[in-house]
């Protein structure tokens, strides 16, 4: 689990300019990545935070699936998603200045690419 955090996310933007090209779809795929990295590690927790006194009691109770599902699970997911959409919004707004700095190494080694004019010595 700890293996999908371990890789800085943003070292993907290469990947993605070179499978979807420079445009608008890599930048949407980086951003979804990003996201939904952080996100699932947030629901994660949220899960793993329930206290199980509170299932067992729900379960006492009669709660079945659904009621555990509404009452328990959903509340504690939530706090740990709305936490979690702070560093969400700041990540997105990373991806645009990520995709112009792309934009200009793009330019830059297209012109690096150029055949160079030999200079003329007398």
């Amino acid at each position: 689990m700890m293996l999908l955090n371990a890789i800085p996310r943003v070292i993907l933007a290469p990947l993605f300019v070179i499978w979807l090209g420079i445009e608008l779809p890599s930048k949407i795929a980086l951003s979804v990545v990003l996201v939904a990295v952080l996100i699932f590690f947030a629901v994660y927790s949220g899960i793993k935070d329930v206290n199980q006194l509170l299932v067992d009691r729900v379960r006492t109770l009669g709660g079945g699936r659904m009621i555990l599902l509404r009452e328990v699970y959903i509340p504690s997911v939530t706090a740990w998603v709305l936490g979690s959409l702070k560093v969400a919004v700041g990540l997105l707004l990373r991806v645009p200045s990520l995709g112009s700095l792309l934009r200009r190494l793009e330019v830059l080694a297209t012109c690096s690419s150029l055949p160079r004019v030999p200079i003329m010595r007398r």
